[in-house]
């Protein structure tokens, strides 16, 4: 709210300071003079809103909140420009007068409203990006756990159990990523396989036992679903 208040503080003053100006220095306070005399405070306040907008809350796409408001700023300029060239130094009527200013707000609308449709996009994109990696993180954190275990695996069994885990781990982080591509069916397959092999070790260590057997067997099964995971993410992304 602060940040708002701020803003339109500032642009109250521009809109104050060009009012006081325009009514002081105006020789002829004619029909175009007042047309443009209300095209400014238009565009100031049009500009005030489009910023507390644009900074309305933090986002992945700041530098296109950045790109909004420089050009929305350069809308007051040109806005100004017409006014000074077309009513004051050219004499313009308010027939051409008016016209330049709707072709200036026309071309000003596209462009900011193609900018928030790209920001649109570049934010929704991020957070399908952000959303996957957060599932992958959770989907390797199953296995580190598994990891923390085996501290309390028997001395002549821990070393090979670690490498089998930091396998799977590193099958994990070094796999394909489909941002398109949905793999929820298989990453709830591996999350069952982490949940029977964390079984697994449990039993390993209650019983101290050596044989990694079957820990083996279910490393290799997930490691293979690792693969068909990657396999699906090809395929569906049009990769192979």
């Amino acid at each position: 709210m602060k940040r708002y208040s701020v803003i339109f503080s500032i642009f109250a003053i521009i809109s104050a300071v060009y009012a006081a100006l325009s009514l002081l220095l105006a020789d002829e306070k004619n029909n175009v003079f007042w047309i443009g005399f209300g095209m400014i405070l238009f565009s100031i306040v049009l500009v005030a809103l489009i910023t507390c907008v644009s900074t309305k809350k933090r986002n992945s796409a700041f530098p296109l909140d950045i790109s909004i408001i420089t050009f929305s700023s350069t809308y007051i300029l040109a806005v100004l420009c017409i006014n000074v060239l077309l009513g004051n130094i050219y004499g313009s009527g308010i027939k051409p007068f008016v016209s330049v200013h709707i072709i200036c707000f026309a071309f000003y609308a596209i462009t900011v409203l193609v900018l928030f449709v790209a920001k649109g996009g570049i934010i929704k994109q991020n957070n399908a990006v952000n959303g996957k990696i957060c599932e992958m993180q959770v989907l390797i954190y199953n296995f580190e756990k598994i990891k923390s275990k085996l501290i309390d695996m028997n001395d002549d069994s821990r070393k090979s159990a670690m490498q089998l885990i930091d396998s799977v781990l590193e099958d994990l982080r070094f796999s394909d990523f489909g941002l398109t591509v949905d793999v929820s069916d298989i990453d709830n397959k591996l999350r069952n396989m982490a949940d029977i092999l964390s079984t697994e070790v449990d039993n390993l260590i209650s019983i101290g036992s050596t044989d990694l057997s079957s820990m083996e067997s279910s490393v290799s099964d997930i490691k293979k679903t690792i693969k068909d995971r990657n396999m699906q993410i090809r395929l569906m992304s049009g990769n192979v």
